[in-house]
């Protein structure tokens, strides 16, 4: 990482287990370095705030690496004047948060992804300007949420003319259930403990449109609504249970719907501080693909949004796998 400068407190260049949050002066970045500042400080950690200058690459000499060109006069001051304001802002919404800074020649997801490897959390916008004019929805939050190796959250910006949201003392969090939701389960606990908020655990199911009629003379298979949406609440009950102990004073209530996942998350969020969902991305930074329950939620979801990678498909959980073969889960 190039340009590593310090800010408040910190000394160096950037540190393991720091809150990262990408900046560049604009209204939406500055929506997400206020949460950004406010989860350092919730976490006792440090907030490393990095600007992305996207400089192009230079056709390099010979057995010689690429290089980008140099940032002009001009472009040095401005980044300068991005990362102390977003260094003064971050120190009136969370006092006594140690920051740091750096200025990356990269693009911004390269940027962010370099960060991400020894960070504990990255913070983006959902709208950007300039270097990050790309993390409108599809672009550098997709990216990241489809490939860094620590959780992500993207922060919506309130509606044009409206005030920052009020908090609603809510965390909710879509789950499969069973052992593969284990770290989405650990951090959304965390985050609600962080808040004094309730977590609510949320899975959506559905039957698929076709169901083949020789499935309904099995006898082991059971279609009505009610008894899958049963057997569903056992399966996540199941998956919680390692965290019953550790995570006891969170209230914590478990939804089952039957109905479309992304909808389903939406609609919860209305009345959260923090939407957590989990992500099995494939492909490359060229070529990616985010699940479409991911994308719709940080595409209409009200509220930040955290996005933690799964890592495996493993079995398909839900109804299918408790008796109701012909249910399609869509948590």
């Amino acid at each position: 990482m190039e340009g590593t400068r310090s800010g408040g407190e910190a000394e160096g260049g950037p540190t393991a287990g720091a809150v990262t949050v990408g900046v560049d002066g604009s209204p939406a970045s500055g929506h997400a370095l206020d949460w950004a500042a406010e989860e350092a400080r919730l976490r006792g950690a440090r907030l490393h705030v990095v600007h992305a200058l996207a400089l192009p690459l230079l056709a390099a000499a010979p057995f010689a690496g690429p290089r980008t060109l140099p940032p002009t006069e001009r472009m040095a001051e401005h980044a300068a004047e991005v990362v102390d304001g977003a260094l003064r802002r971050a120190a009136a919404v969370a006092p006594g948060v140690v920051t740091e800074s750096s200025v990356s020649p990269q693009s911004a997801s390269a940027a962010l992804l370099e960060l991400a490897e020894h960070s504990a959390l990255v913070v983006v916008g959902s709208r950007g300007l300039g270097a990050f004019a790309s993390m409108l929805v599809g672009s550098v939050s997709i990216r990241m949420a489809a490939h860094s190796p620590c959780p992500v959250v993207v922060v919506p910006p309130p509606p044009e003319g409206e005030p920052p949201r009020e908090r609603r003392g809510r965390v909710v969090a879509g789950v499969h259930g069973g052992e593969h939701d284990a770290d989405l389960l650990r951090f959304a606990y965390a985050e609600s403990r962080r808040r004094g908020a309730e977590l609510v655990l949320l899975h959506a199911w559905r039957l698929p449109v076709a169901v083949d009629p020789m499935m309904l003379a099995v006898p082991s298979i059971d279609m009505d609504p009610e008894v899958l949406t049963a057997r569903v609440r056992e399966y996540v009950e199941e998956g919680m249970e390692p965290f019953r102990a550790e995570f006891a004073d969170v209230p914590t209530e478990i939804r089952v719907e039957q109905a479309e996942a992304s909808r389903a998350l939406v609609e919860a969020a209305e009345q959260a501080d923090l939407l957590v969902v989990g992500s099995r991305a494939r492909g490359n930074l060229r070529g990616l693909v985010l699940g479409s329950v991911s994308q719709f939620a940080l595409r209409h979801a009200p509220c930040p949004v955290a996005v933690l990678r799964r890592h495996g498909d493993g079995p398909p959980p839900g109804p299918q796998r408790l008796g109701g073969a012909g249910a399609r889960p869509a948590g």
